[in-house]
Order: structure tokens, then sequence, then C-alpha cells
């Protein structure tokens, strides 16, 4: 049951956010494109 199940992008600012269905936290995931 711990497990990533939301994932939302902010066009905007141009982020990426991932949470789970337990998790008490939100994650900014931050990439660089080559």
């Amino acid at each position: 049951d711990n497990v990533l199940n939301g994932i939302a992008y902010d066009k905007e600012n141009d982020r990426l956010f991932v949470t789970g269905k337990k998790w008490n936290k939100l994650f900014e995931i931050k990439y660089k494109l080559k």
C-alpha cells in the first residue's frame, strides 16, 4: 500500500511532483534534458 500513486506537472513553472498512497510528503522531481 505504500506506493507511488500521484504525479503532477506544473506547466507554468515547469516542475514535476510525485506523492504516494500513504506518504506524508510531496516530492519535486528535478531533471535535465540532454
